[in-house]
């Protein structure tokens, strides 16, 4: 091995912690991008998949004659060119009413749909005979019947042989039944379906429409909306020159089930964007911190290769290459865990209101790939800045350790009755906090933003409880129930990261700092009091900036998604949200505890800084 790789090896071995660390919270935070982008279109290929596999047709179209369909129109509906080939199924459908309530009859050939093929439960039988009826599978709003049950119809007693599922009947809610006028009617109690094979009607209602080359334009799009209201222009137009009376076009578009589950999707989409954004943010600005921090830290070693006469560009290398590899990983593995973690379980959520098809196998990794590039670009371009400064300075330069800033007065320190009151130790704690602006600030920001976040989806689930969801179904209240115990939970652990990691840059920065105070005859408590005491500073610092930022941010996202409000956030958000953080603090002090106490005091004093 050359030396040149032996210190690329030294360099990933020695800062292994600091490697994970940032593999850790790009992985939670590219999960959470991934999960949730990838949810909406999970659900409309979902959707999509189920129907053509049914072939769903895309246009129901209701007669308004009493008479019913002449074979005539008939003719002009499958000789339109914008009919698919054998997509045209005509049948009959009456509303009646049975001892239970309301209920539709339809008279199809069940055991040779070409279109909207409606499947036969296990354990169930098509009806062979003129009394024999298949029905509709129960819902909420439809009543459940089993094999052998009886119903009584116009002096008719029919005999369940099986349970249908048909897929146009895929919601769970009420939904409200279509009068032949394309008028709204009363609500469903059941649906029974005849083998038009043995029981024919004499009047065709309806025809069911698959529209050629309709499945180029997808389900969900405006592309799809503006080729079917087209193909019902080019349908009208030939019954008005037929002079005859056009019937009544319907498209998904006007099925309460489709549009109700595309409302959702589309609200999810829109969260699939905006809290991701905030993620992102978060992540980059940690990454950013870490990486500026650890090259700065690499000033010494970046000087003995430069001695040994290693080029600027193999210098940079090593550093780019563990920012790659460290954001990469972490990506590839938040993409993965998102994509089988996330989404699966805010699709099952969606069977609380809808018989749900089976998911696709398509993998969707957008959102997540669109992200990781994005923070892959940022800090690629920042550790390259930093490094490059470095490499370009003389090596001697960076073997002396940097001159420290001029001293000055704190801000604390201007306000004499109150700085006269603070104890030495504190003194000392707030010079060295506003010693360096910039890391006070990097880590203010990093703290600000997990905070907000938490913040955030605890105000997500107060909109999703407070019941002014309601209208929007059952199924979104609790989806979006769960997409908030997720943006809390995955904002808990970048929180933890976040602090943990900014804690032990803290520690490492400060070895030689730690050590003397050790040989002063410093306590171990007295020690990380001292060190945990500036982290504690900056994060209060932090979290009292991220819960009015939160608080902003939610209002924003309830805007612009049209639902919740911020009076629906409980007074008790607040305080949670900040003792929580407060929480993490003390958590990850006990973790570096050992770190601290442990630490090397001879070789940590023989080092320069």
């Amino acid at each position: 091995m050359s030396a040149y790789l032996k210190t690329v090896y030294r360099l990933f071995r020695q800062n292994l912690g600091r490697f994970v660390v940032i593999l850790a919270i790009v992985a939670v935070g590219i999960g959470f991008i991934n999960g949730v982008g990838a949810i909406a279109p999970s659900l409309r290929d979902g959707l999509s998949g189920g129907f053509y596999a049914a072939n769903v047709p895309d246009l129901r179209v209701k007669s308004r004659s009493p008479a019913g369909f002449t074979p005539a129109e008939l003719r002009t509906l499958a000789d339109c060119a914008q009919t698919a080939e054998d997509g045209l199924l005509a049948f009959s459908a009456v509303d009646g009413t049975v001892e239970t309530g309301a209920a539709r009859f339809y008279f199809m050939p069940l055991s040779d749909m070409a279109v909207n093929r409606i499947a036969l439960l296990p354990g169930g039988a098509y009806p062979a005979r003129a009394d024999e009826v298949l029905v509709e599978r129960g819902s909420r709003y439809l009543r459940r019947h089993a094999v052998g049950d009886t119903v009584e119809w116009l002096g008719r007693t029919l005999t369940v042989t099986g349970v249908a599922a048909d897929p146009l009947y895929f919601n769970r809610m009420p939904e409200t039944a279509t009068g032949a006028d394309g008028t709204s009617g009363e609500k469903l109690n059941a649906v029974f379906y005849f083998d038009s094979a043995y029981a024919a009607f004499p009047v065709v209602t309806d025809v069911y429409l698959v529209l050629a080359g309709g499945r180029a334009h997808g389900l969900f799009g405006e592309a799809y909306r503006r080729f079917v209201e087209d193909a019902i222009a080019e349908y009208e137009a030939l019954f008005a020159a037929s002079g005859g009376d056009a019937p009544v076009f319907l498209s998904h578009f006007s099925h309460e089930g489709f549009m109700t589950y595309k409302a959702h999707a589309d609200k999810l989409e829109l969260i699939g964007l905006i809290f991701p954004a905030f993620f992102i943010v978060v992540v980059a600005l940690v990454v950013l911190n870490t990486m500026t921090r650890f090259a700065e830290k690499e000033r010494a070693s970046i000087a003995c290769c430069r001695t040994l006469g290693v080029g600027g560009g193999r210098i940079a290398v090593k550093y780019l290459l563990f920012a790659f590899l460290a954001c990469a990983l972490g990506s590839l593995i938040g993409i993965l865990a998102g994509t089988y973690t996330i989404m699966p379980l805010v699709y099952e959520i969606f069977d609380v209101n809808f018989f749900m098809f089976a998911r696709t196998r398509s993998f969707y990794g957008g959102m997540g790939l669109a992200a990781a590039g994005i923070m892959l670009f940022a800090v690629i371009l920042v550790t390259g800045l930093v490094v490059r400064r470095y490499v370009r300075a003389r090596p001697a330069a960076l073997l002396r350790p940097p001159a420290p800033k001029p001293g000055g007065k704190v801000f604390l320190e201007r306000i004499p009755f109150l700085w006269k009151r603070l104890s030495f130790t504190y003194k000392s704690t707030f010079r060295n906090i506003f010693r360096n602006l910039k890391h006070f600030f990097m880590t203010v920001i990093s703290v600000m933003g997990s905070a907000a976040l938490v913040f955030m989806g605890f105000a997500l689930s107060d909109a999703a409880n407070s019941g002014s969801l309601s209208s929007l179904g059952g199924s979104f209240e609790s989806m979006i129930s769960l997409v908030a115990f997720i943006v809390i939970v995955c904002a808990m652990l970048v929180s933890v990261l976040v602090i943990y990691n900014l804690t032990n840059i803290n520690i490492e920065e400060r070895r030689r700092e730690i050590a003397t105070l050790m040989v002063l005859g410093y306590k171990n408590g007295e020690v990380s009091r001292y060190i945990y005491r500036e982290v504690l500073i900056m994060a209060v610092f932090g979290i009292l900036l991220g819960l009015p930022l939160g608080f902003l941010g939610i209002g924003g996202i309830f805007g612009f998604l049209e639902f919740g409000a911020l009076s629906d956030v409980r007074w008790y958000t607040w305080p949670v949200t900040a003792a929580l953080s407060l929480l993490f603090v003390f958590f990850t002090d006990l973790l570096l505890y050992r770190k601290i106490v442990k630490t090397d005091m001879n070789a940590s004093l023989k080092t320069v800084e």
